[in-house]
C-alpha cells in the first residue's frame, strides 16, 4: 500500500514539476518578448513623432517646394537613435505617394511607426518608420534558452526536493511499521506466554484443589476407619478368644472341628489385617527405602505364611545376589495380600473356603 501511494506521489510530483517548468519557460519568453516589443514600438512611435515634427517644421518653412527638397528630407530622415539607424524611413504624401526614403526595407516581420506631417492645420503627409523584428526575435531566443535552463533547474528543484522529503517520510513510515510489527509480535508472544502461564496456574490450582478435596476425603475416611476399626476389633478379639476356647475344649474328642476352626482363625486374621490396611491407607506414611537382597527377603516372607491344605507353594527365586531399594514393610503387606488372594481364589475354585 505504501509503495503504491509512493508511486502515485512520484507521478504527481513529476507532472507538477513539468507543468511549473513549462509555465516558467513560456512565461519568461512571453514576458520578455511582450515587454521588448512594447518598448520598441513605443520608441519607434516616438521617433516617428519627432521625425514628423522636424519634417513639419521644414514643410512650414517651404510650403510650396518642400516636396522637391529630397536632399534635405533625406537628412531629416537619417537622424535617430543608433539602434534605429538600420530602419527603413519614408515620407508619404497625403495621396499615398512616396516623397522620400532612407534605408532598406526590413522585410517581414517588422515594427512600423507612423506619424502625420502637417503644414499648420493641414495634413500634407506622414512619416513611416519600419524596423526589423529579427534582432528582437534573436534576443528572445537567447532569453528563451536561458528560460529553458531556468525551467530545468525549477523542474529538478520541484521534483528532487519533494521526492527526497517524501523518501525520508516513507523510510520513517517503513521503520515505524517495522517497529510496530515487532511490538505486535512481542505483545502476541507475551499474550501467548501469559495464556500458557494461566493454563499452568489453573492446572496447578485445580490439582491443589483436588488435593485438598482428597485430603479432606482421606481425613473423613480416616475418622470413619478409626471408628470402624475400633468397633470391629473388639468383636474380632472376642471371636478369636471364643474360637481358641472351642478349640481347646474339643481337642482330642474327634468331633472334626479342627479344619473349621483353622479356617475361622485364618479369616479372623484376614479381617484384622484388612482393618490394619485401612488404617494404614488413611495415615500419611513416608516410604523408607533400604537396599535389601530380594531373594532372601522374599523367601523369609513366604516362610512366615500358613499354606492352606490342598494348596502347594512353589518357590522359584531367580535373582540371587540382587539388591533393590524398597520399603520392606509396605512391600511385605503387598506380597501377603497377593498370597492370601491367591489362596482364597484357589480354595474357591476347588470348593474349599
Amino acid at each position: 500500500m505504501l509503495v503504491a501511494a509512493h508511486r502515485g506521489l512520484v507521478k504527481t510530483t513529476t507532472a507538477v514539476a513539468l507543468l511549473v517548468a513549462a509555465v516558467t519557460a513560456v512565461t519568461i519568453v512571453g514576458v520578455y518578448f511582450f515587454a521588448a516589443y512594447t518598448s520598441e514600438q513605443r520608441q519607434i512611435n516616438l521617433e516617428a513623432q519627432q521625425t514628423a515634427g522636424a519634417v513639419s517644421k521644414f514643410v512650414y518653412s517651404h510650403p510650396d517646394h518642400w516636396r522637391w527638397q529630397s536632399h534635405r528630407l533625406d537628412e531629416l530622415l537619417s537622424y535617430g537613435p543608433a539602434y534605429l539607424r538600420n530602419s527603413h524611413r519614408r515620407i508619404i504624401s497625403d495621396e499615398g505617394d512616396l516623397i522620400a526614403a532612407f534605408g532598406t526595407s526590413p522585410g517581414y516581420p517588422s515594427l512600423t511607426g507612423i506619424f502625420k506631417v502637417s503644414d499648420g492645420a493641414d495634413v500634407v503627409g506622414a512619416v513611416e518608420i519600419s524596423y526589423s523584428l529579427w534582432p528582437l526575435i534573436r534576443q528572445t531566443v537567447f532569453v528563451g534558452a536561458i528560460g529553458v535552463l531556468l525551467s530545468i533547474a525549477v523542474y529538478l528543484a520541484l521534483r528532487t526536493l519533494p521526492l527526497r522529503a517524501l523518501n525520508r517520510v516513507l523510510a520513517d513510515l517503513q521503520t515505524s511499521r517495522a517497529e510496530l510489527q515487532t511490538a505486535n509480535a512481542s505483545i502476541t508472544s507475551l499474550n501467548n506466554d501469559l495464556e500458557q502461564r494461566v493454563i499452568v496456574r489453573t492446572a496447578e490450582l485445580k490439582a491443589a484443589q483436588e488435593g485438598l478435596l482428597q485430603a479432606e476425603r482421606l481425613s473423613a475416611l480416616g475418622q470413619v476407619t478409626a471408628t470402624v476399626a475400633h468397633e470391629l476389633r473388639n468383636p474380632l478379639g472376642a471371636i478369636r478368644n471364643s474360637v481358641f476356647l472351642v478349640g481347646e475344649k474339643t481337642q482330642d474328642r474327634g468331633l472334626g472341628l479342627e479344619r473349621m476352626l483353622t479356617r475361622t482363625e485364618r479369616n479372623i486374621s484376614r479381617c484384622d489385617r484388612i482393618v490394619n490396611e485401612l488404617l494404614d491407607y488413611t495415615r500419611k506414611r513416608t516410604l523408607t527405602a533400604r537396599p535389601t537382597p530380594l531373594d532372601a527377603w522374599l523367601a523369609d516372607v513366604l516362610t512366615e505364611q500358613t499354606v492352606p491344605e490342598g494348596i502347594a507353594l512353589c518357590e522359584e527365586l531367580g535373582t540371587p545376589g540382587l539388591e533393590l531399594a524398597f520399603d520392606a514393610d509396605q512391600l511385605r503387606r503387598a506380597v501377603i495380600n497377593v498370597f492370601d488372594n491367591a489362596c482364597q481364589a484357589d480354595s474357591s475354585t476347588t470348593g474349599r473356603a
